[in-house]
């Protein structure tokens, strides 16, 4: 069996060109810069036999070479190089705030120091008074490792400077601050030449995709997503953007190949979003093969009046003169977020035999593990090198499963036609994640006005790229409630700052309504599953019955975000709530049995609900409530007050402090399932 990977390497642009240069208002391209986006091929290196596809897209590679060659400012790297004793109060609280940002597993704890301060920051509330508990040299060890972190294990143990730096433990100086940063940009000119290297030895093949990321379908005419999915709400304004979608991908496959010195004949459509109209413009420019989720497939045989069977994954296809692979979900998804709670060495043996098992009911078949390169390693235990090198070894030594590249593949193989395509992403194989939601709809109205004001012919490049930049995916991800991050505001802000700059760059003051956020402040948090009809459980801190809570509405709270920030709960997995005429019921269902938090409080309405599991007490005292395998609650309505729909947040203490809260940012907004509804639904 054919077993072919796609690593696909992606940052959005984080980087403006304002007035006095190029500016980066956040960190990630430096952050995997000397990690995964070095360790990936590194790792591979080491294995002869094997063969990976590495799709880099040109707006990382264009803010990789701008870190090397010092031609960007970054908001973070200049917090890092900020002399310790000069810090304001202000700077400081970014500092506790940012610099612990990280993954804990991976790049904290690794770190004595750089734990023991984390601790002692303890939660990111209320910074404002912690400030003072931190001294100066503690301010610089925070700057150092935020920075030295970011560097992969590999690169440490190789390298004698990293080594004498790392021997200090603390108290390090301005000096090391800046000779670290000086040593990791010098580095990152290594990283670009590393891939060159290995496509010259014929290991690895580069694919690419359009220049900045966008969603082609839907930029190339919105008309995409009704026929994606005719439930969508689309923006007041529709538009065919096809000339920006010609433009993304010339000039990402002239970029591409001057700078990593080869052809490109594969490119990984952004988002896996497929549709028939871009198939031409792929032609055009001499654009081979695509990769897309088996869902598209799925849909596509659909239409054409064929049953889809799970082995019809194993195949190449091809649509008007383009092969097509189609992704292998849950092999994918189980590198991607099911193997990182695992250990390493038992992943890479579970994966490995179902590769054995798929090898043994398809000999001769095909097999596309496609994915995020950077995302999913730093939530592994060990960060992913052990369990790259077990797969890799053991693909290696296989007689039954060979690896190859999508060229190689698409050159050799009996490929099936394919008489329909039908158009959407690899996420529910639709367009909803990026068009539909209010916030995502108002950004598309945003770029689409904006774009048609400026009359592209007639404008700069440097406008045009803030244009282009603009039209990434990453901007419509992050807006509406599906996705988590952080660091919305700041992906709204620099969505903005591109159309400004844009304007600006062309000598055009920029629109009013560029100003004003599109992120709403407090974000309204939708359930998962609805109500479905009134509910009347027994209070018992049990489920009784399986019928108790038939009907009520659900919030997984793993699943509020999909994104790269993903929040893993530590106490709770599911909220259940629902209503009967008098009472609003709510259910709190614990990861492990035995694990509950010292205390929660539960927001509804301007009304606080505390529970008090280590002294066993739940206030006020009109609230019914028991705890035993599950926590439930029954709160009158005559307390909250009698309305149509509710707000609600859970706090979760431990040690004083806030340990979680659900959802991080906003408030789940719960709708009452009255009599009336319940009447209509029969």
């Amino acid at each position: 069996m054919r077993v072919l990977f796609l690593w696909h390497m992606h940052q959005p642009s984080y980087v403006v060109y304002e007035k006095d240069g190029y500016v980066s208002y956040l960190p990630w391209v430096l952050i995997h810069a000397l990690r995964e986006y070095y360790e990936m091929p590194r790792i591979l290196a080491e294995f002869d036999n094997v063969k990976v596809t590495f799709n880099l897209v040109p707006s990382l590679i264009e803010q990789l070479k701008l870190y090397a060659e010092g031609e960007v400012r970054c908001i973070f790297t200049e917090m890092v190089l900020k002399p310790a004793r000069e810090l304001t109060d202000a700077e400081k609280e970014f500092i506790l705030y940012h610099f612990f940002n990280v993954n804990p597993g991976t790049r904290v704890k690794p770190y004595k120091r750089y734990e023991q301060l984390c601790l002692k920051r303890g939660s990111p509330l209320n910074l404002s008074e912690k400030i003072r508990r931190f001294k100066e040299q503690e301010y610089r060890d925070i700057q150092f490792f935020y920075l030295f972190s970011s560097i992969s294990p590999l690169l440490i143990e190789e390298t004698v400077f990293l080594k004498e730096l790392l021997l200090k433990e603390r108290d390090y100086s301005e000096e090391d601050k800046e000779e670290l940063l000086k040593w990791m940009r010098k580095k990152i000119f290594d990283v670009i030449d590393l891939y060159r290297d290995l496509v010259k030895k014929g290991k690895i093949e580069i694919s690419t995709s359009p220049f900045y990321h966008p969603i082609m379908p839907v930029l190339y005419n919105s008309k995409n997503v009704i026929e994606s999915n005719p439930y969508t709400l689309l923006p007041s304004i529709s538009f065919s953007k096809a000339k920006n979608v010609d433009t993304q991908i010339r000039d990402a496959l002239h970029f591409m190949q001057n700078e990593i010195e080869c052809k490109i004949s594969g490119i990984w459509p952004p988002e896996g979003s497929v549709s028939p109209d871009i198939i031409p413009l792929l032609k055009k420019y001499d654009i081979q093969w695509i990769a897309t989720d088996e869902g598209i497939l799925e849909k596509s045989l659909y239409k054409a009046g064929r049953t889809f069977k799970r082995s019809d994954i194993y195949k190449v296809y091809e649509f008007n003169g383009v092969k097509i692979f189609f992704r292998d979900r849950e092999l994918s998804d189980r590198i991607g977020f099911v193997y990182s709670k695992w250990g390493e060495r038992q992943a890479a043996k579970d994966f490995i035999e179902r590769l054995r098992h798929l090898a043994r009911e398809h000999s001769h078949g095909v097999v596309s593990i496609i994915l995020d390169g950077e995302n999913p390693w730093e939530n592994y235990s060990e960060g992913g090198i052990n369990f790259l090198r077990r797969v890799y070894e053991e693909l290696s030594k296989s007689s039954v499963l060979n690896t190859a590249t999508f060229s190689e593949v698409a050159k050799d193989t009996t490929t099936e036609k394919l008489s329909t395509l039908h158009p959407g992403s690899w996420i529910r194989a639709d367009f909803s994640t990026w068009i539909g939601h209010p916030e995502k709809n108002r950004a598309w109205e945003y770029l689409i006005k904006i774009k048609d004001l400026l009359e592209e012919k007639s404008i700069n490049n440097a406008a045009k790229r803030e244009l282009m930049a603009a039209e990434g995916s990453d901007w419509f991800w992050w807006y509406g409630d599906d996705n988590f991050t952080l660091y919305s505001r700041e992906f709204d802000v620099i969505f903005r700052r591109h159309l400004i700059r844009a304007m600006e760059l062309a000598s055009k003051k920029p629109e009013g309504f560029l100003w004003k956020p599109i992120r709403t402040e407090i974000l309204l948090v939708h359930p998962i599953t609805p109500e479905s009809s009134m509910i009347r459980p027994i209070i018992d801190g049990e489920f009784t019955s399986y019928f108790e809570w038939l009907g009520a509405g659900k919030i997984e709270l793993d699943a509020l975000s999909t994104g790269i920030m993903r929040k893993e709960t530590k106490y709770f997995k599911e909220i259940l709530f629902g209503f009967d005429e008098a009472n609003f019921y709510l259910a709190l269902i614990p990861l492990d049995n035995d694990k509950f938090p010292e205390k929660i409080k539960i927001l509804s309405n301007r009304k606080e609900v505390e529970i008090d599991f280590k002294n066993d007490r739940i206030k006020p005292a009109c609230i019914r409530g028991e705890l035993k395998k599950i926590v439930e609650l029954s709160i009158p309505l005559s307390y909250l007050g009698y309305k149509d729909k509710y707000k609600l947040s859970v706090e979760v203490y431990e040690g004083g402090e806030i340990e979680e809260r659900y959802p991080l940012v906003g408030e789940f907004e719960l709708k009452r399932f009255k009599l009336e509804d319940e009447e209509q639904t029969w």
